[in-house]
């Protein structure tokens, strides 16, 4: 049995270009510092003193440019080469993080906040299309999920560590983050001197034909309205669920920590082998399957109240999680070719910036009805999302 593990984890790790690796030991090292984000919303408020509803403003702000910085990343890796706009991303996040602490004023803090967003989050489509660019189709999913294993390993440490520092000096968090963001940049100008001066060349045979582009590919953007809807659900997970585990619940933040860390972890364990033994089937049925248990996982939130049945939920729509993200994003590239790759995840991440941006006011707003509302409308999409998955399969 064991062997049998070892082999499992062996294969499913096996196979990845030399270079998607790299990319990963670039994404641990700038994640590891990423603390600031999920602190800061209480910076704004205890911290700089603003009220609740300012610091609101103040995160759509950042919102908004996250939303325009995903498709302006895109844009640009297709431009200028998508490892390019890693190194550059990361390497000019770090005066954002540094700003901000020194700014006290509304209007420079949303200027700050404009400024961090739109470099930061052009870092995710220039991810994404390198290693789209860098990874032979048959092991793309493989290979978006080692992207993502570094990204919660680096999440499980950041926020952990940002927490203890917190309650030192606040200041520690925009220091940290910004010198392990430089240092991610620098890193990747390191491991990738190379293809910085000569750029990606595509690790895929020539497409059979060319496509239009993603805004004149009406399958394409049908599936990012259903993607958009996908988030909204699972983006409660950083809005309305705590909310709903601290006051129905009644867990304390310790508690809803570990809850956050039986999902990362769980992925980082998991993820890669679960991939790897899913892979054979069609890629929408994968995602429609995986949009059905996130969904009914989240609907599950409301039929509980001890922390053995959130931590089930949790494991529940984390299985589905690990379908739906990294196919996904193969989707999305499978629609693609080398010439267009960046447009296409630029779209996909400006997505994902919107639903971030919709997901809390949806979801306070059902919220404030009844707290079980969103849980109850997530039940509702399980029906109805993953129909929509398959009948886009069969366009």
């Amino acid at each position: 049995m064991l062997a049998k593990t070892i082999h499992a984890y062996r294969v499913a790790f096996s196979g990845l270009p030399r270079e998607v690796w790299l990319l990963t030991a670039v994404l641990l090292v700038s994640r590891c510092g990423t603390m600031v984000l999920p602190f800061l919303a209480v910076y704004l408020n205890q911290e700089q003193g603003y009220s609740e509803p300012a610091a609101g403003r103040m995160l759509a702000v950042y919102g908004a440019g996250a939303i325009f910085g995903s498709y302006f990343g895109g844009r640009l890796a297709q431009r200028v080469g998508a490892l390019r706009v890693v190194a550059g991303s990361l390497l000019l996040s770090a005066p954002g993080f540094l700003a901000i602490p020194f700014t006290t004023t509304f209007f420079g803090l949303c200027l700050a906040l404009l400024y961090l967003s739109v470099v930061i989050e052009a870092l995710r489509p220039a991810v994404t299309t390198a290693v789209s660019l860098l990874s032979p189709p048959e092991v793309l999913p493989r290979a978006f999920a080692l992207n993502r294993l570094a990204f919660n390993l680096g999440f499980s440490v950041g926020p952990t560590v940002g927490g203890i520092l917190a309650h030192y000096d606040y200041r520690l968090l925009f220091w940290v983050n910004a010198t392990f963001a430089a240092l991610g940049g620098l890193t990747a100008i390191v491991l990738f001197r190379k293809q910085l001066v000569v750029g990606l060349r595509p690790n895929e045979p020539a497409p059979l034909h060319i496509s239009a582009g993603p805004l004149r590919d009406r399958t394409f953007l049908w599936y990012l309205g259903l993607q958009l809807a996908s988030a909204i659900v699972f983006f409660q997970l950083i809005s309305t669920m705590p909310l709903y585990w601290k006051n129905e619940y009644r867990f304390e933040e310790s508690q809803i920590g570990l809850l956050f860390a039986v999902n990362t972890l769980t992925i980082v364990c998991f993820e890669m082998v679960f991939i790897n033994a899913v892979a054979r089937h069609r890629t929408l049925h994968l995602i429609a399957v995986g949009t059905l248990i996130v969904c009914f996982g989240f609907g599950l939130t409301a039929l509980g109240r001890t922390f053995p049945f959130a931590i089930g939920v949790v494991l529940v729509w984390t299985m589905g999680e690990m379908l739906t993200a990294p196919f996904g994003f193969t989707y999305a590239a499978g629609r693609s070719d080398a010439s267009n790759r960046g447009a296409y995840m630029g779209l996909m991440a400006m997505t994902i910036s919107m639903a971030l941006v919709l997901a809390p006011l949806v979801g306070t707003a059902l919220y404030a009805v009844s707290p079980s509302l969103p849980w109850y409308g997530a039940f509702v999409m399980a029906g109805v999302l993953p129909v929509g998955y398959l009948l886009l399969d069969r366009r």
